[in-house]
This record gives C-alpha cells, sequence and structure tokens, in this order.
C-alpha cells in the first residue's frame, strides 16, 4: 500500500507543476518559496515506512542542496523575515530534523559538516531523558544523549528546536496541558544549552486551538507543520515543510525542492478541517 501511495503522489504532481507555478506568484499563497526539508532518522538499516532515509542518499541529497542554494538557520530566517525584504529570502533552503534519535549524531552530523550545512533538530526533551519510548516498525529507537546534543550545538552548525516533553498529539490537550508540555521542553532546553529557545515543531505536525497563543506566551518565534509545500505566508508560526522519504531518488527529491508536491498542502488542510471543523486556529 505504501508503495502504491507513492506512485500515485507522483502522478498527481505531475498533474499540479504546471497551476503550482501560478499560485507562486500569488502573495496570499506565497509570500516566498522556501524549501524546508523535513527528516527523522538516517541510517543502512531499511524500513517499511520509508521513516529512515539511507546514508548515501543523504550525502547525495545535501551535496546537491547546498550546491543549488544558499542553507540557512532559522535564526537567519528569521532575521531575514524582520526585514520584509523578500529577495533576502530567494533561493534559501533550510534543513530539519524531528525528535532526536542517535543515528542523527552518528550518520547524519559527520555528513552536514561535510557540506558545512547548518541544520535544525527538534528535540523531544522526554524522548532523551529517556522517559519516552519511540517505535518504528517494531524496532525500538534510541535517542541522542545530552553530552552529543551539546557537542553539535557547539560547532555552532546545528540548531535546536522545542518539540514537546512528551510528544503527545496536541489536540487532545487542555491549554494547561499543551501549556505545560510545551513549556517544560522549553525549560529543559534552556538549561542544559544555555540559550533561549525561538523555534517550535509541534509533534506529527499536530496543534490545537490554543497553540499559537502558547507560542507566542513562551516567546517562540517560528513554528514548522507536517504540510508539504514549498510556499510560505508571512506567519512564521506556521512555516511548511517537505518530507523527504527513504525511497526517495535524486529526481523526485529535486521535484520536491522544485514544489512539484505542494498539492499535498491541501489535502492535509482538508483532513485537519475534518477533524477540527472550520474553528481550527
Amino acid at each position: 500500500m505504501y508503495h502504491i501511495k507513492k506512485r500515485v503522489k507522483a502522478s498527481l504532481s505531475l498533474m499540479w507543476w504546471p497551476l503550482g507555478k501560478i499560485f507562486r506568484y500569488v502573495p496570499q499563497i506565497c509570500y516566498a518559496e522556501i524549501p524546508i526539508l523535513y527528516y527523522h532518522s538516517i541510517g543502512d538499516t531499511p524500513n517499511a515506512s520509508g521513516f529512515r532515509v539511507q546514508v548515501d542518499d543523504f550525502e547525495e541529497q545535501i551535496k546537491y542542496l547546498v550546491s543549488n542554494y544558499e542553507v540557512i538557520s532559522f535564526d537567519e530566517l528569521l532575521t531575514r523575515y524582520e526585514k520584509r525584504d523578500v529577495k533576502l529570502l530567494r533561493n534559501t533552503a533550510l534543513v530539519t530534523f524531528d525528535d532526536g534519535y542517535l543515528d542523527n549524531f552518528e550518520e547524519m552530523y559527520p555528513i552536514v559538516k561535510k557540506y558545512n550545512c547548518s541544520t535544525m533538530i527538534y528535540i523531544c526533551t522526554g524522548f532523551i531523558n529517556k522517559d519516552v519510548d519511540f517505535f518504528e516498525d517494531g524496532e525500538k529507537l534510541r535517542p541522542m544523549s545530552w553530552d552529543q546534543i551539546s557537542e553539535m550545538y557547539s560547532s555552532g552548525l546545528i540548531e535546536f528546536g522545542l518539540h514537546t516533553d512528551t510528544h503527545r498529539r496536541q489536540h487532545h490537550l487542555t491549554r494547561k496541558e499543551s501549556l505545560d508540555d510545551i513549556k517544560k521542553s522549553k525549560d529543559i532546553l534552556v538549561e542544559r544549552l544555555g540559550v533561549e529557545i525561538y523555534h517550535y515543531a509541534p509533534p506529527n505536525g499536530d496543534y490545537n486551538y490554543d497553540t499559537f497563543d502558547i507560542l507566542q506566551e513562551l516567546n517562540v518565534k517560528t513554528s514548522v507543520t507536517t504540510e508539504i509545500s514549498t510556499f510560505q505566508s508571512r506567519n512564521l508560526l506556521k512555516l511548511s515543510r517537505i518530507m523527504v522519504s527513504s525511497d526517495d531518488n535524486i529526481s523526485i527529491f529535486k521535484k520536491r525542492l522544485n514544489g512539484y508536491f505542494n498539492y499535498l498542502k491541501i489535502f492535509h488542510r482538508l483532513k485537519r478541517y475534518i477533524r477540527d471543523g472550520i474553528k481550527r486556529p
């Protein structure tokens, strides 16, 4: 079923492309076109869900990315947005990872260092502290250590953002539960790294009606979703991303960067409307 879905998505991407080229000139839809890549795990042990990208494939993707885009940090993205000059955002891209798996340190980190590629890792602090367990295809996944996180941060190449403490879906939580979950992760990261944390990724791209008020209360400046698109609005709390899968060859990877799969954002929004109703934030 997974591979059938991939083929259908690839076919629809070719139909979307001519229409997508028109939408990129509509300011209400696309303030700036910025691919934000979205990974979880890097390694040579395959898995059925496409969750883990092979090491050689990841290196090929990063090599292509840094050769064709200016890969910037989220701190730099925030600075450029605040200058309100869209020219500063042209031909930029960002790289993100979610959760904080051990292979991010062992496999991903040497590659992004080799190509001097700025990368964001959104940390689930409960996972790092071993209070939360993650499984994929029956495999129990291993987290990085705080010493490894500190080493990566000290390089100046790796940023860390919030990904809650419990990794619970936020739309199931009350405002207080959601606030406590995000705030606890922020307090832990600030204490561990000794710096303010301004960036957030909700688990599974999920948020509730109170999320954006909570982020403003906690002085969070950017937030990414799992809505697939290279089109970015002026709202830094609703940045779209592009998920990279294990069976993406370099041709598919380039199409993702060029917006061939942006139509998927429509379906993600539709699913959320169905789930939450019209009063979604």
